[in-house]
């Protein structure tokens, strides 16, 4: 791929080289120029043949439609890019505004049903803590099943040869197994 990008730039290079020769032929046309305008128009079209040519190795390729709308304003991609920056920046601060004030207003309430309800608040964290064991224990289970699968795997592969990481190997780093 990388290999056909440098290609694309060399190619739209001449081409764009070749379009400010033909711009430069014009402007300043004369009879005798007529041959070279001749010339490097059927440069021009070559270049864009070579170009077309290439379009299939540049399918997965995608161009925002918005990047296009800079460019035919006569401005620099680049501003796209950080525009697109700015706004997932300004995004990301009202997201994470409104996190802080969820977390604010659940420990609000949470300190205001433990004073007008301190027996149903007392059971809920009880329930809340059997909830968390229960998670807790249902991962070691489900990891122990796992472990059990690969363990049998390993000892089919072991017959033929291969090998294959150990269950614990591909536990996820926030998981804290006891």
């Amino acid at each position: 791929m990388s290999d056909s990008l440098t290609k694309l730039s060399t190619e739209l290079e001449y081409l764009i080289d070749k379009t400010w020769n033909l711009y430069v032929t014009v402007t300043d046309f004369q009879a005798q120029s007529q041959p070279r305008v001749d010339q490097v128009l059927n440069e021009i079209i070559g270049l864009l043949k070579d170009v077309d040519q290439m379009k299939d190795q540049f399918q997965d390729i995608h161009i925002p439609g918005q990047l296009l709308n800079y460019v035919d304003d006569l401005k620099n991609p680049q501003l796209f890019t950080r525009d697109c920056l700015q706004r997932t920046l300004e995004r990301n601060e009202e997201i994470n505004g409104k996190n802080e004030t969820l977390a604010k207003f659940a420990d609000t309430l949470a300190v205001e049903l433990s004073s007008q309800f301190p027996t149903q608040m007392a059971q809920y964290r009880l329930w809340k803590t059997k909830q968390s064991s229960i998670d807790h224990e249902l991962y070691n289970n489900i990891l122990q099943v796992v472990e059990q699968v690969l363990n049998e795997t390993r000892a089919d592969n072991t017959q033929q040869g291969s090998t294959h990481y150990h269950a614990r190997s591909i536990q996820p780093k926030w998981a804290k197994v006891q």
